[in-house]
């Protein structure tokens, strides 16, 4: 299944911003953030769950 969700990712200095777009409540964004030293595989595992 096919995931029906849309995010911007920002790769900044000391961590992975992810913003869901119009997935929060009346249509609001989801902003979330991972640093870096998490693993590769937790922090994928984490935006690719969805918002």
């Amino acid at each position: 299944a096919q995931a029906d969700w849309q995010a911007q990712l920002w790769l900044e200095t000391e961590e992975l911003t992810v913003l869901y777009l119009g997935q929060g409540e009346n249509g609001k964004d989801i902003q979330r953030s991972f640093k870096y030293s998490l693993s590769r595989q937790d922090i994928e595992a984490a935006v690719f769950s969805g918002p």
